[in-house]
């Protein structure tokens, strides 16, 4: 099961106009951080002050082993007008898989990470039943062996 279990990073919007940032942030960090069975796959803080790198950093470094989960911040030179403008510029340190974006402040739930392996994973269908299932729905050139993909 563990080689099956989906990989979900964190873009967490660090909001500095709040006089109690760094705590929120410390908040919302502590329920990715205490996720049921699964690690997170990366946690990128997207900040747009310099001053809370060094400690952004540093509750990082505490709160998550970099082996299991990665983790960056990006310090956004101008301040984008909206959510995705952010996103975007931080989106070079994804990873393959599942994002899920936050602000500091906002709960996750810690059973999130558990609860969408649950559903693709345990409560869906088997793999070959969606093969087969979309094989019935599709046109000839959908499902094709390796021989005639490599005659093409």
């Amino acid at each position: 099961m563990e080689e099956i279990y989906p990989r979900i990073g964190f873009f967490v919007l660090l909001d500095s106009d709040r006089e109690d940032a760094i705590i929120q942030l410390e908040k919302t960090l502590k329920d990715i951080g205490e996720q049921q069975l699964i690690t997170p796959r990366y946690i990128i803080v997207i900040n747009d002050k310099v001053e809370y790198n060094e400690e952004i950093y540093s509750m990082l470094g505490n709160m998550f082993e970099y082996d299991e989960t990665q983790y960056h911040i990006v310090q956004l030179q101008i301040k984008p007008e909206n959510a995705a403008n952010k996103i975007d510029e931080a989106f070079r340190h994804a990873k393959n898989g599942w994002a899920y974006v936050t602000s500091s402040g906002e709960s996750v739930p810690r059973d999130l990470i558990y609860n969408i392996h649950k559903r693709i994973n345990i409560d869906s269908r088997s793999f070959l039943e969606k093969v087969e299932a979309a094989s019935l729905d599709s046109d000839d050139e959908t499902f094709i062996s390796w021989s005639e993909f490599n005659e093409s």
